[in-house]
C-alpha cells in the first residue's frame, strides 16, 4: 500500500496536467512584479469622440511570465481609483499587449477593442497619473504632462529603465484606428517593444512534477528509516 500512496498522488498530478481544461497560462500566472508591465500607449484626449466615451491606455507585458490583472488598483495621485476585478482569470500573457477602456462599445468608442473596462478613474489632458499598484507596491507608473487632441502618446524607448514620460512621443499619423483618430490600441506601435522570452510550459510542468516525485521519494525514505510520523501517515493511508 505504501506504493500505492506514492503512486496515486503522482497519477493524479499528471493527469491535471495533461486533460486539464485549464491551459497552462492559467496554472502557472505568476506574481507582478514592479518592471514587469509598461505603460505603452495611451489616448487621454480623442477627437472623433467625447472623452467619457473614448479614453483608454494600452499595457505591454515585458516580463517572461504571465499574470493575472485582478486583484490590481488602477489610480492617480488624487481622488481617481479603480479596483481591478473581472470575475475570471485576466490574464495577459508575455508580449502581449493589453487594453484598458473606460467605454466598452466598439461602436461608440471611437473603434477600438477594449480589454478590461474601468471606472472612478479619468485620463486628464494635461497633468495626470496612471499608476498600477497591487496592495501597497507600484507595479507600474507613468507621470504625464502633456497630451495631443485625436492623437496617442507612445512608448518609444525603455533605455534607461524605468522610462519616464521624456521616452514618449506622439504616435505618428500614419497609425490609425477606427473613426480615424491617431494609435494603435491592442498592437504595436512605431517602435515595437520585447519581452523576457518565457519560459516553456512543458518545463513549468515538468518541474512542478519532478519536485513532486523528489518529495515522495523523501517521504518513502522516511519512512523505510522508522520515522514514526510518516509510518503514521502511511498506515492511516492503507486503512
Amino acid at each position: 500500500m505504501r506504493n500505492g500512496f506514492i503512486a496515486l498522488p503522482t497519477l493524479f498530478i499528471t493527469a491535471l496536467f495533461v486533460f486539464s481544461p485549464l491551459s497552462p497560462t492559467h496554472l502557472f500566472a505568476a506574481v507582478i512584479q514592479p518592471g514587469d508591465l509598461l505603460i505603452s500607449e495611451i489616448m487621454a484626449d480623442p477627437d472623433k469622440v467625447n472623452d467619457s466615451m473614448g479614453e483608454w491606455f494600452e499595457i505591454f507585458n515585458a516580463s517572461g511570465q504571465t499574470f493575472d490583472l485582478n486583484g490590481l488598483r488602477l489610480h492617480d495621485d488624487g481622488s481617481d481609483s479603480h479596483n481591478i476585478s473581472h470575475g475570471s482569470p485576466l490574464i495577459i500573457a508575455p508580449g502581449q499587449y493589453f487594453i484598458f477602456g473606460r467605454n466598452g462599445d466598439s461602436g461608440t468608442n471611437g473603434g477600438y477593442t477594449a480589454d478590461y473596462v474601468y471606472s472612478g478613474f479619468l485620463l486628464a489632458n494635461t497633468v495626470d497619473e496612471i499608476v498600477l499598484s497591487q496592495a501597497s507596491t507600484e507595479i507600474v507608473r507613468l507621470n504625464y504632462t502633456s497630451t495631443a487632441a485625436g492623437i496617442s502618446t507612445e512608448l518609444t524607448s525603455t533605455s534607461p529603465f524605468p522610462p519616464t514620460f521624456s521616452d514618449y512621443s506622439k504616435t505618428p499619423n500614419t497609425l490609425q484606428y477606427g473613426l480615424g483618430d491617431i494609435g494603435t490600441p491592442g498592437a504595436s506601435g512605431s517602435t515595437a517593444l520585447v519581452a523576457t522570452p518565457a519560459p516553456s510550459a512543458g518545463i513549468l510542468m515538468g518541474t512542478t512534477l519532478l519536485g513532486f516525485i523528489v518529495w515522495q521519494w523523501r517521504t518513502a525514505r522516511r519512512d523505510h528509516s522508522g520515522n514514526p510520523s510518516t509510518r503514521a501517515i502511511a498506515s492511516t493511508v492503507s486503512h
